[in-house]
């Protein structure tokens, strides 16, 4: 009976899915070739970032956990959730040691549509994880701010500590958006001290700033045309 319980506590253990994605404010970084439920069997062998899951820490500064898997091959397959600072990359932790590591996986599939489902099977266990993300109330209009745009009323916060930055002074930018319409950098306006705005810049997502809207003022960003005023064609007459 003693043994039947232990085997019962360990399974839990590892079938348990992370509790700090219910608080999940973004997924970033999915992999581009691996289709939704869809069983992972190459490149045999190779570390691969599936995805990651950005999620406010216990400081309110936001962290990610990125998932990282190395695909069966030789050897078995094997799950990582490690947690890093937002403004990282995932690709540079590939082969780090993660605060949490699911080894001898023969099969694994996943998908985050809407929740994030992991399916994996390993040599004397196998797990379902199904999370849903939490509801908001959809993603910013053009041109908004933080003010306009406000998640649920209640934030669970991990026990994982924030990130390296707390907080970004105010007209610090935050989403950096090319006039070409390439984002150059991710965004990060949830580390804002005070809120943020976007400037238009004629693309269907502008450039971000930490603060309230000063455009046009000394040393602050300049105030851009509309959307429809810089795309409107010249009237020939």
């Amino acid at each position: 009976m003693k043994a039947l319980l232990l085997f019962f506590f360990v399974f839990s253990a590892i079938a348990a899915s992370p509790s700090q994605w219910e608080s999940a404010t973004e997924i970033r970084d999915r992999h581009e070739f691996y289709k939704n439920d869809e069983a992972i069997k190459k490149p045999a062998g190779a570390w691969e970032v599936l995805f990651s899951v950005v999620y406010p820490g216990s400081n309110l500064s936001s962290v990610k956990d990125c998932v990282i898997y190395r695909v069966p091959g030789e050897e078995p397959g094997i799950l990582k959730i490690k947690t890093i600072s937002i403004l990282k990359l995932c690709e540079d932790v590939l082969y780090e040691k993660a605060e949490r590591e699911i080894e001898e996986i023969t099969s694994l599939q996943f998908s985050t549509d809407k929740k994030i489902n992991i399916s994996y099977t390993a040599k004397d266990s196998s797990a379902n994880w199904r999370i849903q993300l939490p509801i908001r109330p959809g993603k910013p209009e053009n041109l908004m701010s933080s003010e306009n745009f406000k998640g649920s009323g209640i934030v669970l916060l991990s026990s994982q500590p924030g990130g390296e930055e707390i907080s970004l002074k105010d007209q610090t930018p935050c989403h950096e958006i090319s006039d070409a319409c390439e984002e150059l950098k991710p965004n990060i306006c949830a580390q804002c001290s005070q809120g943020w705005y976007e400037a238009p810049n004629g693309c269907k997502v502008g450039p971000k700033f930490c603060g309230v809207q000063t455009c046009g003022g000394m040393n602050q960003p300049a105030c851009r045309r509309g959307m429809v005023y810089q795309r409107k064609q010249k009237i020939k007459y």
